[in-house]
């Protein structure tokens, strides 16, 4: 399914938790893996192992899904940041993976 964009990964985290709720009660779906870093692939929404039985059923949900994460990303304000991006850099400076 493409999307008329690339969402976020707010968005993302959106659609999936409503398609997780839209999803809830449908049997013949319930092998699927909702996992919002594999299921939003830049513009598009990709479901792996959905037989040509099921795909009619996802239809209504999916549409929920996005309309959903689409409302959540208008009403819901950006989480504040924890750090600037200049000491995000100066404490990932301070890490070290390697031994000395």
């Amino acid at each position: 399914m493409r999307l008329s964009g690339y969402p976020s990964r707010r968005w993302a985290h959106a659609f999936g938790a409503r398609l997780a709720t839209e999803l809830s009660g449908h049997g013949a779906v319930g092998h699927l893996r909702i996992n919002t870093t594999e299921i939003v692939q830049r513009d598009e929404i990709v479901l792996d192992g959905v037989e040509p039985s099921e795909a009619p059923g996802l239809a209504q949900p999916l549409r929920l899904a996005v309309s959903g994460a689409n409302e959540a990303a208008i009403r819901e304000p950006e989480p504040a940041r924890n750090a600037t991006q200049r000491e995000a850099d100066i404490i990932a400076g301070q890490i070290s993976v390697t031994e000395p």
